[in-house]
């Protein structure tokens, strides 16, 4: 809430949230109850919602990753690699889960394969 409060996000922005746990989080004035996520009253305007997700594989799980693929174990080193790749990456996209995701429901994954 305080993030949503902070942005000033409005009815149809988004937001992501990037630390041990990702959190995706938006604002709608139409709200659809699900039994993934979770769903409150915008901090900002009572009269639109704040819908949220959470996800298990945020950072331990990226360092994860960069620690399989850079032998030095730095994220300076992990970024020229990324860099290095083309843009949208051949169309191949991953989801590496280090452990079971809670939304969607997702076992885990943890090994790396390249070609």
């Amino acid at each position: 809430p305080c993030s949503v409060a902070g942005l000033g996000l409005g009815s149809g922005e988004a937001a992501v949230s990037m630390g041990t746990s990702d959190t995706f989080f938006g604002i709608t004035d139409t709200p659809v109850p699900s039994t993934e996520g979770h769903l409150f009253v915008s901090p900002v305007n009572p009269d639109e919602f704040m819908a949220m997700l959470c996800y298990k594989n945020g950072s331990l799980n990226r360092e994860r990753i960069k620690d399989q693929i850079c032998p030095s174990r730095d994220w300076a080193e992990f970024n020229s690699l990324l860099n290095k790749a083309p843009l949208g990456n051949h169309g191949n996209i991953g989801f590496y889960n280090g452990e079971s995701e809670i939304t969607p429901g997702l076992k885990a994954v943890r090994e790396l394969h390249s070609e």
